[in-house]
């Protein structure tokens, strides 16, 4: 296999003694598949960092990229996150490694900063955790943090500020870090350079070239398969039926893949119920899926049963499919970038680019009216996988930079604190068990999550632990279904429904589920399973 050449680059930059590395590359380029390349050299120098740790933000992308690099390295992959069981062909298990203890680990980012910072995964809701069985695993290891824009987001402060704190510690103990994106902005380079001063950022551009911690590189291989890659840019109403219409004309008459991404799940699963009476193979997907669902979609998308793939911003992980048609919602520069990145992906191709910027009348479609009036501007004129411009086109990057959320990258100063209290070699249990309960609130990455089950009480009495995890997903508690309640409950060797109403009532009022959270997780020491009734899912 041939190695690009900004994936080159990077192992030149490890064998010549680099520890730190941000590989800013586009979309379809290969970054997650070099970390194969990154483990073999890693590998072939001998150094005692040869364990490879692959850091993502999302489930969804640990479970694809692991089947992916199990069929090349076998039995030397492992992963963690919070899924049921990744099988491939004839039955196969891949193995599951919560202590990093395989020699390529694939891991969500949350179970990375809960082993990192004293929490281990496997023991999050115990008194007395084992904590130097994983943190150990840690310093011995390659850290790799791919999809990395999402960990540097700053609306959401407890993983900027988690990331950001990974980053210092594991500077600190000499660890090799490779960081991956293609939709970096100038305000996150510097705060990745303000943690890691040394690190060298590999771009591609229109010539070779290196000034500092800067190196540019042409790939023309790359660059000449783009070229060839036309979009066509379009603009349309929001009224479900005439996107319905537009739809079935493309696949039945033009023979089109069409990827439908608009950030409403109600709105989607009209769009999805309608297509498929209307007879076109199309599939479902948003964050409300359960696993196994989600899992049903993703094997018949594999096996291109479906003409069409509708859904929410839940789509942007862990579908590595290439469509010839967008329809979606201008919402977010950043995810639209990693949208579009889906169009002609692995083959030059006619793409067509159809962005709705209207509301339906009923506050179903949000999007960013100036980026809309930008796109139908220069929209024809941005070359979406390239980041740099080229034949009178502007690079995405532009894009980017006028429409990022925030000029400054800023860390909570606060959860800084806690984390910097939680790397000390030494830290009593009971200050980690404070600082867990009360200033994170039980997850060292996001807000409180907690697991929906859509089944109903019913099936969850006589379910099995595995058919539990199968048919619940995960959530926050700011988006719970609180309306749709029946019961709570947990998994201990058997699922458990619990029989206190009145801390059931309490999930069921937004004001008290916070506090109610927390009695649950004190009281059973497990994570709290959210009972809904059937008819509340909004399932394929």
């Amino acid at each position: 296999m041939n190695i690009r050449p900004g994936i080159n680059k990077a192992l030149e930059l490890i064998e010549g003694g680099h520890n730190h590395i941000i590989l800013e590359l586009p979309t379809g380029y290969g970054k997650s598949t070099g970390g194969l390349e990154i483990y073999r050299k890693l590998s072939e120098l001998g150094i005692p960092e040869d364990r490879v740790i692959h850091v993502l933000p999302l489930r969804a992308v640990v479970e694809d990229l692991a089947r992916r690099f199990y069929g090349i390295l076998n039995d030397k992959v492992a992963y963690q996150a919070g899924i049921h069981n990744i099988t491939i062909d004839k039955g196969k298990i891949i193995r599951k490694s919560p202590f990093f203890d395989a020699d390529y680990n694939i891991t969500t980012f949350d179970s990375f900063i809960h082993n990192t910072f004293k929490i281990p995964i496997t023991e999050v809701f115990r008194e007395l955790r084992h904590y130097y069985i994983p943190f150990a695993r840690i310093y011995t290891s390659s850290v790799i943090f791919d999809e990395a824009h999402i960990l540097i987001d700053p609306r959401e402060k407890k993983m900027l500020t988690g990331f950001l704190a990974s980053l210092e510690l594991l500077k600190n103990a000499e660890d090799p870090v490779i960081i991956m994106s293609a939709t970096l902005t100038q305000n996150v380079r510097s705060a990745i350079s303000n943690v890691l001063p040394d690190a060298v950022f590999i771009r591609l551009g229109s010539k070779d070239e290196s000034n500092n911690n800067n190196i540019i590189i042409r790939d023309v291989d790359f660059e000449e398969k783009i070229g060839n890659t036309r979009y066509s840019i379009n603009f349309m109403n929001a009224k479900p039926i005439d996107i319905i219409n537009k739809v079935i004309k493309l696949v039945n008459n033009d023979e089109k893949n069409v990827l439908i991404v608009i950030n409403n799940i109600g709105f989607v699963t009209k769009l999805y119920e309608e297509l498929k009476n209307r007879g076109i193979p199309v599939g479902l997907v948003h964050g409300e899926l359960t696993r196994r669902d989600r899992s049903s979609v993703i094997n018949n998308l594999d096996n291109d049963k479906y003409k069409v793939l509708v859904g929410t911003s839940a789509i942007e992980a862990g579908i590595d499919k290439s469509f010839n048609v967008l329809i979606t919602t201008p919402d977010d520069a950043a995810s639209l970038v990693q949208r579009v990145g889906r169009i002609c992906r692995y083959s030059e191709c006619n793409g067509e680019l159809y962005f709705i910027c209207e509301d339906d009348g009923n506050d179903n479609i949000k999007y960013s009216k100036k980026l809309c009036d930008y796109l139908m501007k220069k929209g024809s004129k941005i070359n979406w996988r390239l980041p740099y411009s080229k034949d009178g086109n502007i690079s995405y990057v532009e894009m980017l930079e006028e429409f990022k959320p925030y000029k400054e990258i800023e860390v909570s100063h606060d959860y800084l604190l806690s984390f910097k209290a939680l790397e000390r070699p030494y830290i009593p249990h009971d200050l980690i068990n404070y600082l867990f309960n009360k200033q994170f609130n039980f997850n060292l990455a996001r807000k409180e999550l907690i697991e929906v089950y859509v089944r109903g009480r019913d099936e969850f009495a006589r379910a099995s632990p595995d058919d539990v995890v199968l048919d619940s997903y995960t959530t926050d508690l700011d988006n719970a279904p609180i309306d749709c309640i029946e019961s709570l409950g947990y998994v201990d060797e058997e699922p458990v429904l619990i029989s206190d109403s009145s801390l059931v009532q309490d999930f069921r009022d937004p004001d008290r589920i916070a506090n109610a959270y927390g009695k649950f997780v004190e009281n059973y020491e497990a994570t709290p399973i959210m009972i809904i009734k059937p008819n509340c899912y909004r399932g394929a």
